[in-house]
């Protein structure tokens, strides 16, 4: 299967569970949302940066406390797009268990310091990206959600390859946290596990995003 069908899969499967969303604005303060009367089957974390200028959460050393990260917000210079790369507005950032890990100095893939934590967004591309030879994006309109160290940011440069353009009825919050956790559950139960219909699965874990993931992939097949 082709990583983009499997992007096709994995939403097919996934798109009609009732979602979670929890918000995590500029200064810190969270905000939680379920539909009316329902259980939440898709917990979302997002960080929103709503500045005009280039802003970023940058890290000059290890933090002790996740508290501390409302405080490394500053203004940087506008990120520069390399060869394949093209340059996001970033909308929204997923928060993943590891991005907890790597801002204390606790993962095992620790980039050098100062860095932008983060490794998934949703945005659109800007509108004075360059686009590589091959791409399909149209700068200033088209939205994407991918992957990329230094998400946590009004602005990053990705490689275009590593860019989903995001489909009807998804909207940038739940777009920015489905790209590190759906194709782990994914890879684990469809593509090692293959898992088929009429199968039993059991998920010990369910209240984290791969756990929760797990289980709407299981649910869907």
């Amino acid at each position: 299967m082709t990583f983009i069908n499997q992007w096709i899969h994995i939403w097919n499967l996934c798109k009609n569970d009732v979602i979670h969303m929890l918000r995590v604005a500029g200064g810190g303060e969270v905000q939680a949302s379920t539909e009316a009367g329902k259980k939440p089957s898709l917990l979302i974390l997002s960080i929103h940066i709503p500045l005009r200028r280039m802003h970023g959460y940058q890290i000059n050393q290890n933090l002790e406390s996740l508290d501390q990260l409302a405080g490394c917000l500053t203004q940087l210079p506008d990120p520069v797009p390399t060869e394949n790369q093209v340059l996001i507005d970033v909308k929204c950032a997923g928060m993943n268990f590891f991005d907890t890990l790597q801002v204390r100095g606790l993962y095992q893939d620790q980039p050098p310091f100062p860095f932008i934590p983060g490794a998934e967004l949703s945005g659109v591309i800007s509108s004075n990206s360059p686009i590589p030879k091959g791409c399909p994006f149209v700068p200033g309109k088209t939205r994407v959600f991918g992957s990329t160290q230094g998400c946590y940011a009004t602005k990053a440069c990705v490689a275009w390859d590593q860019l989903i353009e995001i489909p009807p009825g998804l909207d940038f919050e739940h777009s920015a946290a489905i790209f590190v956790t759906y194709p782990t559950s994914y890879a684990s139960l469809i593509n090692r596990g293959k898992l088929k219909k009429g199968e039993w699965c059991l998920v010990h874990a369910a209240a984290g995003g791969v756990g929760i993931a797990a289980v709407q992939i299981a649910k869907g097949e």
